[in-house]
């Protein structure tokens, strides 16, 4: 682990060596990581990114880890995981909002409601750094993170840093490019809202929005959210499980909960290995009653 040594000496921020990665993820899975590296500035993060590409050394790229599940064995390489603070962690000017990639979506969507600023309160709840949501696209309700998105500023281990805007992100139902982009980090974004409305409104309507949510789903156990993508023109994924039967199937200590069919929990001790014996039987059964292979909407390092 040479490189280890020579990466602390030489890029400036927070070192974690064999990092559990359980302690990073909110299904509370995963072994460790060689590396977590945690930047202090943009400039390191950059300098840090292309040290990492130029000696071929694995990266993973956490946001809030909420949508993530890990390998048992850890992951041989570096994570890297934003502070809050990496930019500015929030500023408005009028409708123009910018933000931190690594600032908690819900305190995003809260300060924008107290300020009557409308187009994001249909995300209240989802956990995840602000840019978790955009990688994942992040929505709920019929909004998602495209539909008030301006730009971002982000690193490139080729390109360095960059601005990148929603054509470049491309866009689509819980995805962007930055998943199929090795080791580009947003760092920042700017999004626009409109301004206007009441802020005790907004504020009511995220409130309803979060106790709806955390009346459907099992929030009091580990979990990675929603676990399967729905299938345009069918029922959504849950729907397809549950009438299944599968409702509360079982591997080791990974569960399909009986609160709600797409989301697999961890009861207690759950492995990897566990939810994806779990998702196959899960995807099994699903194929041969309704004729459709449900694909994750979870992140899996294998």
């Amino acid at each position: 682990m040479n490189w280890i040594d020579d990466f602390q000496n030489e890029f400036p921020g927070t070192h974690l060596r064999e990092e559990p990665m359980s302690r990073h993820t909110n299904f509370r899975i995963g072994g460790p990581a060689d590396l977590m590296y945690i930047p202090n500035s943009v400039n390191a993060l950059d300098a840090a990114l292309r040290y990492l590409n130029q000696n071929g050394i694995p990266v993973l790229i956490l946001g809030g880890g909420y949508n993530l599940l890990v390998s048992d064995q850890g992951f041989r390489g570096a994570t890297v995981k934003l502070p809050e603070d990496i930019t500015d962690p929030i500023d408005f000017q009028g409708g123009t909002v910018t933000a931190s990639a690594g600032l908690p979506l819900k305190r995003l969507v809260r300060e924008a409601a107290a300020r009557g600023l409308t187009g994001i309160e249909n995300l209240a709840g989802i956990p995840g750094t602000v840019g978790g949501a955009i990688y994942m696209n992040a929505g709920a309700y019929g909004s998602c993170v495209a539909d008030v998105f301006q730009s971002a500023g982000a690193v490139c281990p080729e390109s360095g840093v960059r601005t990148m805007n929603a054509a470049d992100l491309q866009f689509n139902y819980r995805s962007s490019i930055l998943q199929e982009m090795r080791c580009t980090v947003i760092t920042g974004a700017e999004f626009r809202l409109r301004p206007g409305a009441n802020p005790a409104e907004l504020e009511d309507r995220c409130r309803e929005i979060i106790r709806v949510r955390n009346g459907k789903h099992p929030v009091g156990l580990p979990s990675a959210g929603s676990f399967f993508r729905n299938t345009r023109g069918l029922p959504p994924a849950g729907r397809l499980i549950e009438e299944a039967g599968l409702k509360g199937l079982a591997v080791g200590g990974a569960q399909v909960s009986p609160m709600h069919a797409n989301f697999i929990v961890n009861t207690g001790g759950a492995t990897c290995r566990d939810v994806l014996d779990l998702m196959a039987r899960v995807q099994e059964k699903v194929q041969r009653i309704h004729g459709v292979l449900l694909e994750p909407e979870v992140r899996i390092i294998p």
